[in-house]
């Protein structure tokens, strides 16, 4: 028979001989249930099979119950034929390898480690258990109620007292008393004072409202701005990027960098990357400024050329439109345009731009005469896409008529993916050139609105219905230019992908 641990799902443990065992239920009309008994009692037996499904029998049916190797998905079974299976750190790594292919025998894998070692941390994370006190838990609710019990207890030793449902030091309940308003709960249910509370929390008091203050190098930088510039601005650090932006309320600053992290989030799952990948390398991040009008972004220029090592080029474009992004790395520049909304979708657009070029190394610096290909009219397609599936439709986020230095070439941008269908219907009922032809566009200056629609339809499509191509697409753009290495992914001609492309146009994609 099997004891039952601190678990308080009622997992079904050996406790006597640690042993690598799956389960076997065998009915008595002769059919079986192979994975892993997850609880059991005089009248019913629940076991975990490997598709992710749990049968509950009743006991009056089973003939027996018996342990054995196989936990019923074969190529799992053969996987553990390859390890010691009395080893839960190989038991996990099995089971954590079969969480990320989509395999649902993981489950039963990890619950095989962790019957051989019932405190395994890796086993019970990916089961997503809840350690409380020196006792694993399977539900948010029960792990819950253990850990207010051991509050409990330790308040008491503390000599704390009991106060509005949740504890208060004795040097604090007469000051609550008097001004309950200014005291709140933290995670542990103790009342603290509410501003010592947000403090100690890295939040600052900005026009009434609790905002998140930064790190200190945000401070520092918020600082050092206003001392070269006269001028402030709000700093926000996340994982991947820095955002810096003037006149701008500091909690839409902080509501950015939770959309950019966003943004962030889906390129990664796009591209099937594992969570911690910073496509960034190492300790980098995007910075990505908005100052209050182009004579701002100009005096930012001189007093940060050197900081971010950017070239008189780089100078030259912001002088004359207020905005450049890229062209330094990870630094985007500019000023508002259009609104705040307006702002949140130049935001996704670029956060997926710099995530798209950093991510294929050699992209950034390939041009006509270099190895791979740079393609503007993909990484403009590919920000518009995000904004479409992130904030509902996409639009060109620069300006509508394009200021990239000098008046040559320029060209219509207008673009909203809403109207890519209908858009390129029409092109191509009027003849347009072949698909192609966009990948001999390296000057974005000469990127239309009409070439953003190509460019976003073709790449939805591949998003869409072929987006393991996609990703070994954007691999091999890193050895030939765009639609070539799209061709050979794809085992088409350049000129059957036009073809596709015309007649998916003509069906409304």
């Amino acid at each position: 028979m099997r004891s039952q641990t601190a678990l308080a799902s009622l997992m079904a443990l050996l406790v006597l001989v640690p042993s690598a065992q799956a389960d076997e239920v065998i009915r008595k009309d002769g059919k079986t249930v192979k994975g892993f008994v997850v609880g059991q009692d005089s009248r019913l037996v629940r076991i975990l099979d490997a598709k992710g499904r749990t049968h509950r029998i009743a006991m009056k049916d089973v003939d027996s119950i018996l342990e054995g190797p196989e936990t019923g998905d074969k190529g799992t079974d053969a996987k553990l034929e390859e390890i010691d299976t009395d080893d839960a750190d190989e038991l996990a790594e099995v089971a954590k390898a079969a969480k990320s292919s989509g395999n649902k025998a993981w489950k039963v894998v990890a619950m095989m480690a962790i019957r051989v070692d019932e405190d395994h941390l890796e086993a019970h994370e990916l089961l997503g258990h809840i350690l409380v006190g020196d006792a694993w838990f399977t539900s948010k609710k029960k792990a819950d109620t253990a850990r207010k019990k051991l509050v409990d207890k330790q308040m008491k030793e503390d000599g704390f007292l009991k106060w509005r449902g949740g504890w208060i030091s004795k040097e604090d309940r007469s000051l609550a008393t008097k001004d309950p308003k200014s005291y709140v709960k933290d995670d542990n249910g103790v009342w603290r004072n509410k501003a010592e509370l947000m403090r100690e929390k890295g939040y600052e008091l900005v026009g009434g409202k609790w905002i998140p203050g930064g790190t200190k190098e945000d401070k520092a930088d918020r600082a050092k701005f206003k001392k070269l510039t006269g001028e402030n601005l709000w700093v926000v650090t996340t994982d991947h990027f820095r955002i810096y932006m003037m006149e701008v309320p500091p909690d839409e600053v902080t509501a950015i960098g939770e959309l950019v992290e966003e943004t962030y989030d889906w390129f990664l799952k796009q591209m099937d990357l594992p969570e911690d990948t910073n496509v960034f390398r190492g300790n980098n991040k995007a910075h990505m400024w908005v100052l209050k009008d182009r004579p701002a972004a100009v005096t930012w220029f001189k007093n940060y050329r050197n900081r971010f090592s950017l070239s008189d080029g780089f100078g030259k474009l912001v002088s004359q439109s207020g905005n450049c992004f890229g062209a330094g790395g990870l630094i985007d520049v500019g000023t508002p345009e259009g609104g705040r909304e307006r702002l949140r979708h130049r935001f996704v657009n670029h956060a997926a731009q710099f995530a798209l070029r950093w991510f294929s190394p050699g992209l950034r610096s390939a041009g006509k005469d270099k190895r791979g290909d740079f393609s503007f009219w993909l990484y403009e397609s590919f920000g518009v896409h995000a904004e479409h599936e992130i904030l509902g439709n996409g639009v060109v986020v620069h300006s509508t008529l394009a200021k990239y230095g000098g008046e040559a070439g320029r060209a219509n941008k207008a673009f909203e993916t809403k109207d890519a269908n209908d858009r390129c219907e029409g092109y191509v009922r009027k003849g347009a050139d072949p698909l192609l032809n966009i990948d001999n566009l390296q000057d974005l200056n000469m990127l239309s609105g009409d070439h953003i629609a190509k460019g976003y339809t073709i790449l939805r499509w591949l998003m869409t219905d072929k987006l393991e191509e996609f990703r070994k697409w954007i691999r091999e753009r890193n050895k030939m230019k765009s639609l070539d290495a799209l061709a050979k992914i794809l085992g088409m001609s350049p000129a059957e992908i036009d073809k596709k492309w015309r007649e998916m146009a003509q069906d409304g994609f």
